[in-house]
């Protein structure tokens, strides 16, 4: 408890900061429609992603943290354990391991490494994007970073695929080509990976098209029949080692459910409604970001009864951390919008002792302290 309990007080600390000092700038002439958009020191982003990356380095264990070090360890030197493939671990990941291994043959170093990718491409895409910056780090913070620690070879995979979102963003074939290539490659960290082209594929158009409708509506259905679409991905991955993920009594609890997914659909959802009613314009990158929220919350809700598709959401989450501050400052009048916000805030700490809570019942915390090995 106490490597997450300094994590929070000196996030808490920097961010306490970095709200006080931030100030608002004319909004761009591309970009979103912003009416404001705060601006902060690149101090508050380096010294925020600093501490969460020293943390994640610094962890003894978390879930399957042990399976990557020992994974890490035998992978020293030893190209016949890399070609073969244990356990059905992608190949490109067991090579970074090898030929991270002649830097140094501690696996703090692949904690490291991991985290720094993470976490980075959260931070670009928070500073890229977001309106309110220090509320979308505080968003992540309370709803993600705990997940980063675990199941590093699709984070690491989904971390890259947010970096190439702007390879969406020109409307450009050549860039189109590069992003699929990018995630073929991809491939050989995790598998689950290939699911970014056919989320690029319905994101691409109108903010919630039709090719996001459909989706939706099919979510709906096998939320409310979950069975048959289990037994068909169950066939696709009969021989996968990916079956586990099928089963469904892991699903996500409703009440995560409600905040990460529910809320940020329905905040966009009226958006949406609003922009239509006043005739407002909402620009093309906003529009696929919108796109990927909507998204995220199939695949959350879908999550709730199978585990598959809570992992599916990793390569989503980004869009609702980047929107939530938008929308929630576009939906409330300015004197609503500071105490909306304040009450967002608490409830997103609450939210994230809760988690804890839970992982200490589970006795997943009681691994996650300082360790130099």
């Amino acid at each position: 408890m106490f490597l997450i309990s300094l994590c929070t007080i000196l996030c808490s600390i920097i961010l306490l900061v970095g709200n006080k000092n931030q100030y608002v700038v004319e909004a761009p002439k591309k970009g979103f429609n912003y009416k404001w958009k705060f601006k902060i020191d690149k101090k508050i982003f380096i010294m925020f992603a600093a501490i969460l990356i020293i943390t994640s380095t610094l962890r003894y264990g978390w879930i399957d943290t042990y399976a990557y070090k020992e994974m890490y360890v035998l992978s020293r030197g030893d190209l016949m354990y890399v070609n073969s493939a244990p356990y059905g671990v992608e190949k490109g990941w067991l090579y970074l391991c090898y030929f991270l291994n002649f830097i140094s043959s501690s696996p703090k170093l692949l904690l490291f490494i991991s985290a720094l990718i993470i976490i980075s491409a959260y931070i670009i895409i928070i500073k890229k994007y977001s309106c309110d910056p220090i509320f979308s780090l505080i968003i992540f913070f309370c709803l993600l970073y705990m997940d980063t620690n675990n199941g590093l070879r699709q984070m690491v995979a989904a971390s890259i695929t947010i970096l190439c979102f702007s390879l969406l963003t020109s409307n450009n074939k050549k860039k189109y080509l590069l992003y699929i290539f990018i995630i073929w490659l991809l491939r050989g960290f995790h598998e689950s990976v290939i699911v970014c082209l056919f989320v690029a594929f319905l994101i691409i158009g109108k903010p919630l098209n039709i090719k996001i409708k459909a989706a939706i509506i099919l979510g709906m259905l096998f939320c409310i029949q979950p069975g048959i679409a289990g037994n068909y991905l169950g066939q696709m991955f009969s021989d996968s080692k990916y079956l586990y993920y099928l089963d469904m009594s892991g699903g996500m609890t409703f009440m995560r459910a409600f905040i990460t997914g529910i809320i940020p659909a329905i905040l966009a959802f009226f958006y949406l409604k609003k922009c239509k009613y006043y005739n407002i314009k909402i620009d093309y990158v906003e529009g696929l970001l919108i796109n990927i929220l909507f998204v995220n919350s199939i695949f959350i809700l879908m999550g709730c009864t199978m585990q598959y598709w809570n992992r599916m959401a990793f390569y989503t989450s980004f869009a609702p951390i980047v929107l939530i501050p938008k929308l929630v400052g576009e939906m409330f009048v300015k004197s609503q919008r500071k105490y909306i916000k304040i009450v967002a805030i608490i409830l997103y700490f609450i939210f994230f002792a809760y988690n804890i809570y839970v992982n200490i019942s589970y006795g997943a915390i009681k691994d996650f302290y300082i360790s130099l090995i």
